[in-house]
């Protein structure tokens, strides 16, 4: 994460793994990237992160 001038730059290298995003921490990490990156609020996407994710007991 970086601003660039008015912009700002978020990277994300998940791995070789389909099931990575599966992971509502993960989505939740990528999500609030994204957010950040669009000069929204952090919480903005929270509604998506369990949204088909596979939680464990």
């Amino acid at each position: 994460m970086r601003e660039q001038g008015p912009g700002r730059v978020f990277v994300s290298i998940p791995g070789h793994y389909t099931w990575t995003f599966d992971d509502p921490l993960f989505r939740l990490l990528l999500l609030r990237g994204i957010a950040w990156a669009g000069h929204q609020p952090l919480n903005r996407f929270n509604e998506l992160v369990n949204i088909g994710a596979r939680l464990a007991d």
